[in-house]
C-alpha cells in the first residue's frame, strides 16, 4: 500500500510539475513576444504586462483540457458501464495538467479575488479525484462527468476565449481599428455566451438526469455542498460573460455600430418615458435582452434542481 500510494503521489507530481515548467517557460516567451509585438507595450501597467503573458502561455494548456474532456463530454448521457478506465486516466491528467498551470498562474498577479479563488479549484480538483473518483471502474463515471465538464466548457473553451478578448482589448486596441475591434469582441463576446449557456445548461440537465443517483450517492444532506459548489461555478460563469456583454455593447456604440439606430431609440425613450415597470427595458437592446434570457434559462434549471433536493429533504426530515 505505501508503495502504490507513494507512486500515486510521483505520477501526479510530475505531471503537475511538468506542466508548472511549461507554464513558466511559456509565460517568460509570451512576454518577449508581447514586448516586441505590442507598440505601446511600456505604457501598459506591469500588472497587466505579466497577467496577459501568462493568459497567453495558458492557451496550450487549455488546449489540451479540450482533447481531453471532449470524449467524456460526447458520452455524458450514456449508461455507466461504457466508462473505462482510460475515462479516469483521462479526468486525472486533465486535472493534473490544469492544476500545474493553475499553480503558476496563481504567482502571477490578479485584481479580481473570485477570479483568484476559482482558480484555486484547479488544484483542489486533483486532491478531489485522486481521493473519491479513481477506482478506474465505471463507478467513476457518476460524479466525473459532473466536474469534467468544469473544465472543459470553463478552463477549455470559456477560458480561451476570454484570454483572447483580454489580449485584444488591453494590449493591441491602439493598433487595430475601432471597427475592427468591436466587431470582433462582439463576436467573442457571443462565442463565450453561447459557450456558457451550453454549459450550465449541461450542468443543469446532468443533475436532473443523473438525480437518484447523486442523491444516493451524497445522501440528504452532504449534497448540498457540490450543489452550491455547483451553482457557484454557474453563477460565475454567467458574471464573466454578461460582463463581456457589457463591455462589446460598449465598444459597439464607441465604434459607432449601430449608432442611428441607438439614438432613434434614445429619442423616442424620452419622448415616451413614463414611471412604469417596462419603463427600465426601454433602453435595453436586443443582444442584452437576448444573454439575459439566456441566463435566466440556467437559473429556470438550476432552481429546478434546487427543488428537488428540497423536496426529498423536506421529506426526509418529515419522517
Amino acid at each position: 500500500m505505501p508503495s502504490t500510494l507513494a507512486t500515486i503521489i510521483a505520477h501526479d507530481a510530475a505531471i503537475t510539475g511538468a506542466a508548472y515548467a511549461t507554464t513558466s517557460l511559456l509565460y517568460r516567451a509570451s512576454h518577449r513576444y508581447l514586448k516586441s509585438a505590442v507598440t505601446h507595450w511600456d505604457a501598459v501597467k506591469p500588472g497587466v504586462q505579466n497577467r496577459m503573458a501568462c493568459e497567453i502561455a495558458l492557451l496550450p494548456t487549455r488546449a489540451i483540457l479540450f482533447l481531453l474532456c471532449a470524449p467524456a463530454i460526447m458520452s455524458a448521457f450514456a449508461a455507466p458501464e461504457i466508462w473505462t478506465h482510460l475515462d479516469t486516466y483521462r479526468m486525472i491528467l486533465a486535472s493534473a495538467i490544469m492544476g500545474g498551470s493553475y499553480m503558476f498562474d496563481l504567482t502571477i498577479e490578479r485584481n479580481d479575488t473570485l477570479s483568484l479563488i476559482h482558480h484555486f479549484m484547479g488544484p483542489a480538483l486533483l486532491l478531489w479525484v485522486r481521493c473519491s473518483y479513481s477506482a478506474f471502474a465505471s463507478s467513476d463515471a457518476l460524479m466525473c462527468r459532473m466536474l469534467v465538464s468544469f473544465v472543459f466548457f470553463g478552463a477549455g473553451v470559456g477560458g480561451s476565449v476570454t484570454t483572447v478578448m483580454l489580449v485584444l482589448m488591453k494590449l493591441f486596441k491602439r493598433q487595430i481599428p475601432p471597427l475592427v475591434l468591436a466587431r470582433a469582441v462582439v463576436a467573442l463576446s457571443w462565442v463565450l455566451t453561447l459557450n456558457t449557456w451550453l454549459s450550465t445548461m449541461y450542468g443543469c440537465t446532468y443533475l436532473l438526469w443523473a438525480f437518484e443517483e447523486l442523491h444516493g450517492h451524497w445522501g440528504d444532506f452532504a449534497g448540498l455542498v457540490p450543489l452550491a459548489l455547483c451553482g457557484f461555478e454557474f453563477w460565475l460563469q454567467w458574471r464573466w460573460a454578461l460582463r463581456f456583454q457589457g463591455i462589446s455593447e460598449g465598444l459597439r456604440a464607441a465604434a459607432g455600430i449601430g449608432a442611428s439606430e441607438s439614438e432613434v431609440k434614445r429619442e423616442e425613450g424620452e419622448r415616451k418615458r413614463k414611471q412604469s415597470v417596462l419603463s427600465s427595458f426601454e433602453g435595453m437592446s436586443t443582444e442584452k435582452i437576448s444573454a439575459n434570457t439566456m441566463a435566466l434559462s440556467w437559473a429556470v434549471g438550476y432552481s429546478g434542481v434546487c427543488m428537488k433536493v428540497l423536496e426529498k429533504l423536506t421529506i426526509r426530515l418529515m419522517m
